[in-house]
């Protein structure tokens, strides 16, 4: 059986607060996307792991996952 060479690529953002009350609050979701970067990166994955992010900087993050 050939190994799958490739490259895997995970991008992770946990946020603590949100401005819209729309969305139910997680528990500790910092916490959650560092155990979950934790994880992905023991299976092969290239993680990039971003909390508490402000608009701005959340936008570039994507961009920046996107062009991988």
């Amino acid at each position: 059986m050939a190994s799958d060479t490739r490259k895997r690529y995970a991008l992770l953002i946990g946020n603590n607060g949100y401005i819209t009350s729309a969305w139910g609050r997680l528990s500790e979701p910092t916490i959650s996307a560092k155990t979950l970067s934790d994880a992905l990166s023991q299976s092969g994955f290239q993680v990039r792991t971003c909390t508490n992010l402000k608009l701005d900087k959340l936008r570039s993050e994507i961009a920046d996952f996107h062009a991988l």
